[in-house]
């Protein structure tokens, strides 16, 4: 596994510009899809009632947890010895697989076509990412498109 000391402020910078490349454009385009999404993801039921979680939880799992997870086992762990568009490919069935319970694709199919066109483009870059810069870049840039795609359509919303 490659160590995340190794990485040069250089490939760490084309993670952060990366990500901003890829979720500017979907911030910009999905505005609405996304709240109604990432509204749908970060809930919770309580005590027999659904509410939405805090957004110091959100912060946290979409900076720390989310990224730290799939980044150490796609990016990390699976991709060492393979092709970056395979792992790309295997990302995406997992978080098609999580995501699309959670955002009731019966209610709004043509957001979940969108969504699960997005997270194939997201998985992708990610992998790509990793293999041109490193594995903390493909961190860098999964935080940096989780904050502007998931963190700020919850908090405007």
């Amino acid at each position: 596994m490659d160590r995340v000391g190794e990485e040069s402020p250089e490939n760490l910078i084309w993670g952060v510009v990366f990500g901003l490349i890829l979720a500017a454009p979907l911030l910009l385009v999905g505005g609405d899809a996304l709240t109604t999404t990432v509204r749908l993801i970060f809930r919770t039921g309580i005590e027999g009632s659904i509410r939405a979680l805090p957004p110091g939880s959100v912060l946290a799992l979409i900076v720390f947890v989310m990224p730290l997870a799939e980044t150490l086992f796609f990016r990390g762990l699976m991709q060492k010895d393979r092709p970056f568009w395979l792992i790309g490919a295997l990302a995406s069935v997992w978080s098609i697989l999580l995501f699309f319970p959670l955002i009731e694709v019966g209610r709004f199919p043509a957001v979940a076509i969108i969504i699960g066109t997005a997270l194939v483009l997201m998985n992708m870059i990610y992998s790509y990412v990793r293999d041109r810069n490193g594995l903390a870049a493909a961190w860098l840039c999964q935080i940096v498109v989780n904050l502007l795609v998931m963190f700020v359509p919850y908090i405007t919303s």
